[in-house]
């Protein structure tokens, strides 16, 4: 799970969707729908809300695809651009402006699977993604579409060298002599 805080005082909150059915319902009617879910195929509950600090309320969001272990970042008109996750989610990019109804989902618009990348706002208001389990490069959010010559994606060694082949999130054994 992980919270970003926006420009209007309220928190976005995101959850993974592999576990089964979340306890908050979606609005009557709203249910995703993913026939590679590992949970489940077929779901009306929310994975995901926005928590309004003011008033002390939720509101659910529908959220199409895994967010478990995304990263995100707000830009300067205040929208949440959240890219990466896991299973169907790790090459999605989500845009979520709070006067919007849900998130829009971008799916495949990563190019290789982002999953723990780390992403950052650059001065000119682009977003870079770097790296990501077995991702040994970065890209940039949005895409340049106007220059075709570019690449989608560009390797960084750096990753790759200093990479642990032995990590499993962290929870490697280490042993001391």
């Amino acid at each position: 799970m992980h919270m970003q805080l926006l420009h209007n005082n309220k928190i976005i909150i995101f959850d993974r969707t592999d576990f089964g059915a979340s306890n908050l319902s979606l609005p009557a009617g709203r249910c995703r729908s993913h026939r590679n879910d590992v949970s489940l195929k077929f779901d009306c509950t929310a994975y995901s809300i926005l928590y309004d600090v003011v008033f002390d309320s939720i509101r659910p969001l529908l959220v199409q695809t895994d967010t478990w272990c995304s990263s995100g970042a707000v830009i300067a008109d205040g929208t949440l651009i959240q890219t990466g996750g896991y299973s169907d989610g790790e090459r999605a990019a989500r845009t979520f402006t709070p006067c919007d109804d849900d998130c829009k989902e971008l799916p495949e618009y990563l190019s290789v699977r982002r999953w723990y990348a780390s992403t950052q706002i650059l001065q000119d208001g682009r977003i870079i993604l770097v790296g990501s389990r077995n991702a040994f490069s970065y890209e940039f959010f949005p895409k340049n579409f106007l220059n075709s010559i570019s690449p989608v994606n560009y390797y960084l060694r750096f990753l790759r060298d200093t990479r642990d082949p032995r990590e499993e999130n962290g929870a490697v054994e280490h042993k001391t002599a």
